[in-house]
């Protein structure tokens, strides 16, 4: 479930440099099975352009596309309407935490970075935090999913 979650993540945030290439995720042997980490998350945000607002991911690019994915989910396990609909109810109120917590989470960029806290927070509410872009990106994960299904 943590590469469904991850899949949907890398369309909502833009993250053109997590596809078959390039998977950029670690995992590591756990008692209960394998743990994911994602690592290098640079390239979200169409590489951090926000000045011209956010541009989906094709389809190519996304982790549903890779062979990974397919090694774990089966065409399928995507038919069931209801756990598609738990999946989204449950990444929406993670998309609302975000937003929530996006001012203190700026706040600890460090100030060497010389990045424009209030000119960023703004970016981030505009082109990301908002009801119309989670359903956008939401519409291309379900497209992503029934490409991959036929």
């Amino acid at each position: 479930s943590d590469l469904l979650r991850l899949s949907f993540f890398d369309i909502w945030t833009c993250n053109e440099d997590r596809h078959s290439g390039n998977y950029n995720l670690l995992y590591k042997f756990e008692n209960e099975g394998y743990r994911l980490y994602a690592i290098d998350h640079e390239a979200c945000f169409n590489h951090q352009n926000f000045e011209r607002g956010l541009v989906s991911i094709d389809y190519e690019s996304s982790l549903i596309y890779s062979s990974f994915f397919s090694k774990l989910f089966r065409p399928s396990e995507f038919k069931n309407q209801a756990a598609l609909t738990s999946l989204r109810q449950s990444l929406y109120i993670c998309s609302l935490s975000c937003k929530e917590k996006i001012a203190i989470t700026l706040k600890n960029i460090p100030q060497e970075w010389n990045v424009d806290i209030v000119e960023k927070e703004a970016e981030l509410n505009k082109y990301l935090l908002n009801d119309e872009w989670f359903r956008d990106s939401w519409s291309t994960f379900l497209t992503f999913l029934q490409y991959y299904s036929t």
